[in-house]
């Protein structure tokens, strides 16, 4: 698996409490992580909370390992270049 999500929720009365890490599946390394507090009243938008929290963590993965791939292509075009000159 290339990502994982983990998390707990606890209850107390009417208070709950989330928490939610994300970890890269390939090198076990953390992400992301966040603790929510709030009330059962609130629990769907801390349910929005959490999950454009996850999606946010994941696009900004995501595009820095675009970027990285990207970089890395563009190194190997400049040394094909370089060794045709």
């Amino acid at each position: 698996m290339r990502y994982v999500l983990e998390g707990s929720v606890r209850k107390a009365g009417n208070n709950l409490r989330i928490t939610a890490q994300l970890i890269d599946g390939v090198n076990d390394s953390h992400i992301w992580a966040e603790k929510y507090n709030g009330t059962l009243d609130d629990v769907f938008e801390i349910q929005e909370k959490v999950s454009l929290s996850i999606v946010t963590a994941l696009k900004l993965k995501l595009i820095s390992g675009e970027v990285d791939k990207e970089s890395a292509q563009d190194q190997r075009l400049i040394g094909k270049k370089t060794a045709t000159i």
